[in-house]
């Protein structure tokens, strides 16, 4: 095919090639120097779980699994989940991954809103599951492409807490005394590896004792004492009806923990539940107590 050189020399014509030029080596700039950043997102109804998408309640058996390429970005935003937020984290379950800045992250730093991040060189295949949460919390970060040398960015909006908190407006008081005749269990889980890490699998069961709720000014006071570090969920009912829950992680002896909710701010009668589940998720006794809430 022919071109007629003399129609490009025309000042308009020649202006509008030279802009498609320019236009062309800018795209294809912006496309190579492109770095994505995958978000994961904390979802605590029905679960808790990671997911891809920001909604209220995890399908069954979701997982926070994505695939990147390097020099990427993965993002957890535990701020996605309901206004009564658990402590969450994203860490490894294998430390021996090329990369030693994702293997280095602290299983026992967690925090309740905010966000994570990890910027991935290297390829290949990384497991993560939440500390706290490990049996339902985890999934896969597959990184593809050549090795790239990065710079980890400092997380914004991070709060890093080791408060148990049944609310944002919770409040707990800690003592170690057992009762009498109840002796804390040795593993205290801190170090508990991660599930398919471990040698020999913990069996038994937390148990949580001397459980009684009381009313306290804008929910109820719950009291007891766990033979262990766990997660304690509690589920309050007025009838058949659930009208609040909330998961805490505390550490073991007696514990006296604060719920606040507007839900329990009505005259009424309340049927209060709750019970303790370790790292392993080895569950306790269910305590169920009766609240009477009055004007």
């Amino acid at each position: 095919m022919r071109t007629d050189l003399s129609r490009l020399r025309r000042p308009g014509i020649a202006a509008a090639a030279a802009a498609l030029l320019v236009a062309g080596v800018v795209g294809s700039v912006g496309v190579a120097g492109a770095r994505e950043s995958k978000t994961i997102f904390s979802v605590e109804n029905g679960g808790p779980c990671f997911s891809l998408e920001r909604k209220t309640t995890c399908d069954p058996g979701e997982l926070g699994n994505v695939t990147i390429q390097t020099g990427e970005t993965v993002t957890w935003d535990f701020a996605s989940g309901e206004a009564t937020q658990m402590n969450h984290n994203a860490v490894p379950v294998d430390k021996n991954t090329p990369d030693a800045g994702w293997n280095g992250r602290d299983p026992m730093k967690w925090q309740v809103g905010g966000t994570s991040s990890h910027r991935f060189g290297k390829p290949g295949v990384y497991t993560y599951y939440c500390f706290l949460h490990s049996s339902t919390m985890k999934g896969t970060i597959t990184v593809e492409g050549e090795p790239v040398e990065v710079t980890q960015t400092a997380t914004p909006s991070v709060t890093q807490t080791s408060t148990p908190t049944a609310s944002a407006t919770a409040t707990a008081t800690f003592q170690s005394t057992p009762p009498p005749g109840a002796t804390p269990v040795p593993d205290n889980h801190t170090t508990t590896p991660a599930p398919g890490k471990i040698a020999t699998k913990d069996t038994e069961a937390p148990r949580l004792l001397r459980a009684r709720v009381t009313p306290a000014t804008g929910g109820a006071k719950l009291s007891f004492w766990v033979s262990e570090p766990a997660n304690v969920e509690v589920t309050v009912r007025r009838g058949k009806t659930v009208v609040t829950s909330a998961r805490l992680h505390v550490a073991a002896g007696t514990r006296s923990v604060v719920l606040r909710s507007s839900s329990l701010r009505k005259t009424g009668t309340y049927t209060v539940e709750w019970r303790a589940v370790d790292a392993m998720a080895n569950k306790s006794n269910v305590a169920k107590k009766t609240l009477k809430v009055k004007r």
